[in-house]
Order: C-alpha cells, then sequence, then structure tokens
C-alpha cells in the first residue's frame, strides 16, 4: 500500500489491509467490504454484489503460496468516495482463467 502523503496517492486515503491468512479470513473479509461498501453507498444490494466478489477472489487467493491479503482505500480525489480493493496474492492459472472470464 502507498503511503497517502505520496504526489501520486493526493486523496487516497489508505484504510487498512485484511489478511487472507486464517480459515475465517475469507467470511471476515467479506463481512467488512459488505459493511463498508454499504456505509460508503447506501445500497445494500451494491454492498451485498460487491462482497460476493471479494469472497470469490479472496477464495482463490488463499489457496496461493500464502501472504493474499486485501489493501483497502478510500479514493476521493474526483471529489466522490470510491472505495479501493487491491487483491494481493498468487493465483494459480484455474483461478486466474475463471476471475479473467468472471471480469471480462
Amino acid at each position: 500500500m502507498n503511503l497517502p502523503d505520496s504526489p501520486d496517492n493526493k486523496g487516497v486515503i489508505p484504510l487498512g489491509q485484511i489478511p487472507l491468512v486464517e480459515s475465517c479470513s475469507v467470511k471476515e473479509a467479506r463481512r467488512k467490504i459488505r459493511n463498508l461498501a454499504d456505509v460508503l453507498s447506501g445500497d445494500p444490494l451494491l454492498a451485498t454484489r460487491l462482497a460476493t466478489v471479494c469472497s470469490e477472489v479472496s477464495r482463490r487467493l488463499q489457496r496461493g503460496p500464502g501472504g493474499a491479503r486485501i489493501d483497502v482505500s478510500l479514493n476521493t480525489r474526483s471529489g466522490l468516495r470510491e472505495l479501493v480493493l487491491e487483491f494481493v496474492g498468487e493465483l494459480d492459472d484455474g483461478s486466474r482463467g475463471y476471475l479473467d472470464r468472471f471480469f471480462d
């Protein structure tokens, strides 16, 4: 995660990291992302959809060699509040192919 005072990150506020190391980590990540998205958007359906995607990506990252996490930040550069989720970790080829089709 980049530092908040970096010239490239003016208006980006780091909110934290969600490690994906424990068996309950995916559930915890899903809950945290859903709650945060609901507060920011006011749209519980959108928040649930985002949480579902996060859950799927997190499960697939968790299968990797370790160190998987989600970096969470808030982008306010455009004058809007945008939730930024950066998934960090390694995917196997099967998961990469699945997610490529999912996001296509």
